[in-house]
Formats: structure tokens, C-alpha cells, sequence
């Protein structure tokens, strides 16, 4: 009996001892931490908070200002009272009462609660009046105005903004000079027709987000403000573009690709740079048009060489069009690098600073604000062109909301920036999920200004619209890293030094084991 009692004491020790000896492990692993642990009832009540201000801002609002309170346990909350009546509840230490009645007198009080519902005692009241109505004089539409010597003549402004946009969602925070309302609209056009909101407190500090946005999608915008005085002013107007729902992992496109006939051959020639591992080129032809896929046509070549002689191409039928594409290993196929051979392609229109987006045909089309270019983590448009970088590839990507149906194939046309009547051209393909047409176009590895042309062509193969406008290739320098020369000397000096001294090291010790033993065979 006694070796059970000592058997269940020695197991309940070393249970305790595991216990407690995991817990010292766990809390040393982790970082210092607090456990709340209520036992009973707590029957304290928080302090009582005290009024600071109640201001009227509007005819129709009062923003109200208290001290916090303290809790022994958990403050949960306050309790706001418009004379005598509770109009809200919050966490905050403040609260915009609005909905009034202008000229008006109103009283308010707070109390403060904790999650037992204790409640505090009512705090101190103040009492103000509201604004009488403001004379409504007509909207000011024109961001000319400034502010006035006082508060009676001043129009709305603004001090800040911020428009943060995603692929679906944009969100907007700023701030006017005084407390204002305000009526955001946005919209594909200058018709503002996608949406509306509005805020119903003066405040001066915004934040509001609008949601159901396309991705890749250029948007309009008009911000407008009313002050407590009732003068209204439009404090902005603006685009903004959602960020493209990129996720192409299409095959980049070989690089001048090039027809060139030779009595009834057709010499064809590309460079394909590195090819992904697996991946060939795959050359289709038709005298219909561009093949737009590796079925569309007859197969020329497919291999991942970077010349090719289809012979005899031009003897029946010329002209002959040309597609070349790359078919990664995966199975994924790039969008296609265009040629021709017995027609000629018109120029590109020539750089020009005064005009550097040229846009011909019908503008109901495509706009230049809504093909994106697309390189890393830049991004921009058309009709804002910012500079590439030469060693890396880039997307060409255009919504397919934002293509007017009815066309045959869009194209895009690139110069290299070293040699402008070299041009490269590529075909725009639809995308995997179906939203956007891309085409993924190599680095050109040249520094230099560049021309860029979108071409969209009718199913009578007649272009219909055509946008151009000047890209710039640059290359970033990484910084040298230099080492000082005498530091850099010392190091040699001291390698070499130590390599010596080791050999001679090495030769002292052979010698006397040699020695040592010479010296014990004569004994």
C-alpha cells in the first residue's frame, strides 16, 4: 500500500514537474505575454468622462468632443445623449451629430460602460446652437477660387489627396481645408456614368472606396465639396487606371522576325534569344492572313534554329503571310511575331516631340488610355509613356472591354532604337482567362528612343484605327563597388607573404623529420 501511495505521489510529481517544465520552455521559446483571467463579478463602474467642446459646423451638424475614461477591467464603450436622449454608441471619444434643425439649441451629455454594464455617472453637459442656413449662392464649378480673408467668403479646398487603386477596387483618402461634404463620381467617360457617392458628415479628413472596378481599365473621376456654408466647389478631376489582372505566363515572342523573297522563295529569318528549356519555334504561313494559332495555316518550320528558305512560297499565291511562334514546353504558345513576304508594311509615323501620341482612325475603336504597358512593377499607358528598361521584356496589354467589337486582329509595331528602319511585329492574342488581348514583346537590349504603334484591323483586313507614340529604352547602372588600392595591395602582399612562409614552414618540417630519422637508422 505504501509503494502504490509513494508510486502515484512520484507520478503526479513528475507530471507537475513536465507541466511546469513545458510551460518555462514555451514561455522562454515566445514573447512576453499577459493572460486576463476574470473570476467573479466586477461591480466597479468606469469614471465618469467630461465634456470638451460641442461645436456646430453646419446648420444641420454638431461635432462633439469627451475625455476617455478608465475601467479596473475592460471600458467597452460610450453612450451619447442628445438632450436627455440616446442618439448613439460608440468606442471613439468623439461623434459628429448630424440631421439637425439649423438655428436650433441642443444639449449633450455622455456616459461611459464596460462589459459588465456597469454604467458611469452623466458626464458634465454643454449645450451649443446650430448654424442658421446659409444663403445658397450659385455652385462654383471652376478651381480658380481661392479662399477668401474669412471663413464667410472662403470656398472649399483642397489640401491633400490620395487615390490608391487595385485591379477591382480604388481607394481615396483627402483632405479640404475646412469641413466640407463631398459627391464622387466616376465613370469610363467624362459622363461620370459608373457611379456615385457621397458623404453626409462635414469633416476634413476623407476616406471612401469605390468598389466593382474592371482591372486594366482607365476611369474618370470628379470630386466635388460643400462647405457648412452651402458654396460648393468641384475641388478635382481626374483619371486613374486599375491595375491589370496580369497573369500571363505566355512565352515571349521571338524578335525580328523578318520575310524577305528571293525570286519565288522566302527567306525567313529571327533571332529567338534564350528559349525556355523545351521550348521551339513553330512557323506557320496562309495568303489569307496572319495565322492567328499553330493550326491556322501551313507549317513552315518548327525547330528552334533562326533562319529558315521556304521555297517556291511566292510561285502561286503573293502575297504570303507569315507567324512565328513560340511553343514553350508546357504547351503554353506566345502570341505570335508577324511578316510578310511580297507586300510592304507601311511606315511608322516619325518621332516628333510636339506630338508624341499620334492617333489616326476611329477613335470609338481604341484609346490610348486604355493600352497598358506592362514591364516588372511598372506600368502606364499610351497617353502617359514613361522609359522601359532595354535588358528586360514587357507586355502589351489591352482590356478586351476596351476594344470595339467587329475587328480582325490588332498588331503591334516596334522600332529598334538603334536602327529605326528595323521594325518588329507582333500579333496581340487573348489572353487564358479571356479579359485582355497581350503580346509579350523581348527586350531590345539597345538604349535609345523608340517609335510604338497599336494597329487594329476590320475583318476586310482594312486598318481601322492606329495609335503611336515614342517609347524610350534605358539601362540602369549598377554602382561600382571600388576597394581602396592600398587596402587592396596590403591583402596581396600579406597572401603572398603568408604562402611563403608556409612553403618554407613546410620544407623546415620535412628536413628535421628526415634528420630524426637518418639519426635513429644509425643507431
Amino acid at each position: 500500500m505504501i509503494r502504490c501511495s509513494l508510486y502515484i505521489i512520484y507520478t503526479l510529481f513528475g507530471s507537475l514537474c513536465l507541466l511546469v517544465g513545458g510551460a518555462l520552455v514555451v514561455a522562454a521559446a515566445a514573447d512576453d505575454f499577459t493572460i486576463n483571467l476574470f473570476v467573479g463579478i466586477d461591480t466597479t463602474s468606469p469614471t465618469t468622462p467630461v465634456l470638451q467642446s460641442v461645436i456646430p459646423v453646419a446648420a444641420t451638424q454638431i461635432d462633439i468632443l469627451w475625455m476617455a475614461s478608465t475601467d479596473d477591467v475592460v471600458l467597452s464603450g460610450y453612450r451619447v445623449y442628445r438632450d436627455g436622449v440616446p442618439i448613439a454608441t460608440t468606442t471613439l471619444t468623439s461623434f459628429s451629430d448630424s440631421g439637425l434643425s439649423a438655428a436650433t439649441l441642443y444639449s449633450y451629455t455622455v456616459d461611459a460602460f464596460d462589459s459588465f454594464n456597469n454604467i458611469s455617472s452623466t458626464s458634465n453637459a454643454l449645450s451649443t446652437t446650430t448654424l442658421a442656413l446659409p444663403v445658397i449662392s450659385p455652385a462654383t464649378t471652376t478651381a480658380t477660387s481661392t479662399r477668401g480673408a474669412d471663413n464667410s467668403t472662403r470656398l472649399p479646398g483642397l489640401q491633400s489627396f490620395l487615390l490608391t487603386p487595385t485591379k477591382t477596387r480604388a481607394a481615396i483618402t483627402w483632405q479640404t481645408f475646412g469641413p466640407t461634404k463631398y459627391v464622387f463620381k466616376w465613370g469610363r467617360t467624362t459622363s461620370y456614368d459608373s457611379g456615385t457617392i457621397s458623404g453626409n458628415l462635414f469633416l476634413q479628413q476623407h476616406v471612401t472606396f469605390i468598389d466593382s472596378l474592371e482591372p486594366g481599365t482607365k476611369y474618370f473621376f470628379e470630386l466635388e465639396a460643400m462647405d457648412p456654408a452651402g458654396k460648393v466647389r468641384v475641388l478635382k478631376t481626374d483619371s486613374f487606371f486599375t491595375l491589370a489582372a496580369v497573369s500571363s505566363a505566355l512565352p515571349v515572342n521571338v524578335e525580328s522576325f523578318n520575310a524577305v523573297v528571293r525570286g519565288t522563295d522566302v527567306d525567313l529569318s529571327w533571332r529567338t534569344g534564350t528559349l525556355p528549356e523545351g521550348a521551339v519555334i513553330r512557323i506557320v504561313r496562309s495568303h489569307l492572313y496572319f495565322p492567328s494559332s499553330i493550326t491556322d495555316g501551313s507549317l513552315v518550320y518548327e525547330g528552334t534554329g533562326e533562319r529558315i528558305t521556304d521555297t517556291r512560297a511566292v510561285s502561286i499565291r503573293s502575297p504570303q503571310y507569315y507567324t512565328a511562334f513560340v511553343v514553350g514546353g508546357d504547351g503554353l504558345v506566345s502570341s505570335g511575331a508577324i511578316a510578310v513576304a511580297g507586300r510592304l508594311f507601311s511606315p511608322l509615323p516619325p518621332t516628333t516631340e510636339e506630338n508624341p501620341v499620334i492617333e489616326t482612325g476611329d477613335v470609338l475603336i481604341l484609346q490610348a488610355g486604355s493600352v497598358m504597358i506592362i514591364q516588372g512593377r511598372e506600368r502606364f499607358t499610351l497617353d502617359a509613356s514613361k522609359p522601359l528598361q532595354a535588358d528586360g521584356d514587357y507586355l502589351v496589354y489591352i482590356p478586351v472591354s476596351a476594344v470595339k467589337p467587329g475587328l480582325k486582329s490588332i498588331i503591334v509595331s516596334v522600332q529598334n532604337p538603334s536602327n529605326q528602319r528595323l521594325v518588329s511585329r507582333f500579333l496581340l492574342k487573348i489572353n487564358q482567362a479571356g479579359d485582355a488581348y497581350e503580346a509579350r514583346i523581348p527586350a531590345p537590349l539597345v538604349t535609345g528612343a523608340s517609335r510604338l504603334q497599336i494597329e487594329v484591323f476590320d475583318y476586310t483586313a482594312a486598318s481601322v484605327r492606329q495609335i503611336t507614340t515614342t517609347i524610350t529604352f534605358v539601362r540602369t547602372q549598377n554602382p561600382v563597388v571600388l576597394f581602396p588600392d592600398d587596402l587592396a595591395r596590403t591583402n596581396v602582399w600579406w597572401m603572398v607573404a603568408g604562402s611563403v612562409f608556409s612553403l618554407f614552414l613546410a620544407l623546415f618540417l620535412c628536413w628535421l623529420w628526415l634528420r630524426t630519422s637518418r639519426r635513429e637508422d644509425n643507431r
